[in-house]
């Protein structure tokens, strides 16, 4: 069996150094697409299911269900991309300029730049924002923050996901900030189905919205948490460094490398738990010594976590697309009592993982995804015998679509 390394042997992106530090994304993973961004051109690649406008293929162009051949977007703004995100059926990108440029299906005014279409196929500038540092699509709703640290949020507010306090309507499609405690601003965010949780820029952390689970870090019993509040129960006098969101999952990383989750529990996403909804941060141990998270990103069932030194592990449930990255494909639902590390040659700088797959940036430049590729959204075109494509990829593949293979350097 081929090694991980030598699945990667190919596709090298860019001639430009790759931040490590904040939230900036060069990859999305959509519920049936995914987006990415190339840090040598700033072009903008999507692939994958097109029937609600995700590929920002234009006006002209059909929608289509499968499509494993990556587009590049048009590039209607001006200057560079500097972040990307992926939404339910919904694309962001942030520009240079702190511009953001939003498409996809719109019926919850979640693009924040048209009430009346229900599906925009092409880039639009979301209006009514001062210029954004980040952007983070969710379920029918988006956020971004400005750069003096503020939260924005359009789009679906029914369960509070905007963070505008309990007389905010149930949809928006201009921005409005977040009713943030006094004087905190905030340098990161994690978006659940409709939870937000926010790392502030002294190492607290906020939650909002769902909390049916207590993924929003309010207590048993609140169905909704309608405005950011500190998330209790986290140790005292160690500051937070990252944070991450499964669809229904919150977690916390801490500097000194302790991890914590709160919310949904059904599928071991926070293994030594022993109740399905847990309304307080339990500690994670994970199978590693001398280093810690950097990134943590979930999905339906499952969650990955890419340590400081870019190996990976991951826990929850593994089914049959392989959405662990193992290798493995379970015929039915698999459950892992205990984090897996996965094999040391992946080595990721950033990951996002969606419901059934994920996509990843390593440490050496190259795309790679794992998990379902139903609609193409890991951009591979291999065929069943019955000529329906290739829906399951348990070992993580290389991920090509570029001209001309370039040189990252460091």
């Amino acid at each position: 069996m081929k090694t991980i390394r030598s699945l990667f042997a190919s596709i090298l992106i860019g001639g430009l150094s790759i931040s490590a530090s904040g939230a900036l994304l060069h990859i999305g993973a959509g519920n049936h697409h995914s987006i990415f961004l190339d840090p040598g051109t700033g072009a903008v690649w999507t692939v994958g299911e097109d029937i609600l406008g995700q590929l920002g293929r234009g006006m002209d162009s059909p929608l289509i269900k499968d499509n494993p051949e990556p587009f590049q977007v048009e590039p209607v703004w001006s200057g560079r991309v500097t972040d990307v995100s992926a939404g339910l059926n919904t694309n962001a990108i942030v520009t240079e300029a702190g511009e953001v440029w939003t498409w996809g299906f719109n019926r919850l005014n979640q693009l924040g730049h048209s009430a009346s279409e229900e599906v925009v196929p092409e880039p639009r500038r979301a209006e009514g924002l001062p210029p954004i540092a980040d952007v983070e699509a969710g379920s029918g709703f988006m956020l971004a923050i400005s750069r003096d640290g503020r939260v924005f949020g359009w789009g679906n507010n029914a369960q509070g996901q905007l963070g505008l306090g309990d007389a905010a309507p149930g949809r928006l499609v201009e921005p409005r900030p977040a009713r943030l405690p006094e004087g905190v601003r905030v340098r990161d965010l994690a978006l659940g189905i409709n939870q937000v949780v926010a790392l502030t820029e002294d190492g607290r952390v906020l939650g909002w919205g769902n909390n049916r689970n207590g993924q929003a870090g309010g207590p048993e019993g609140v169905r909704r948490v309608t405005e950011p509040g500190f998330v209790g129960g986290l140790p005292e006098g160690v500051p937070v460094v990252a944070i991450g969101a499964g669809n229904f999952t919150s977690f916390a990383v801490l500097e000194d490398g302790r991890v914590f989750a709160w919310g949904e529990n059904q599928f071991g996403q926070i293994p030594g738990a022993s109740v399905s909804s847990v309304f307080s941060p339990v500690e994670i141990s994970l199978p590693v010594e001398n280093v810690r998270p950097k990134a943590i990103s979930g999905g339906a069932r499952y969650v990955h976590a890419v340590l400081t030194d870019g190996r990976v592990v991951a826990w929850g449930v593994n089914g049959p697309q392989g959405q662990f990255g193992t290798g493995e494909r379970a015929r039915d639902v698999t459950q892992r009592e205990e984090p897996l590390l996965l094999p040391e040659s992946l080595r990721l700088r950033e990951i996002h993982t969606q419901t059934n797959h994920t996509v990843a940036l390593t440490m050496d430049g190259r795309f790679v995804g794992w998990g379902s590729n139903a609609q193409g959204r890991l951009a591979r075109a291999d065929r069943t015998e019955s000529g329906s494509l290739a829906t399951a990829f348990p070992d993580p593949i290389k991920i090509e679509f570029l001209a001309e293979a370039t040189s990252l350097r460091d």
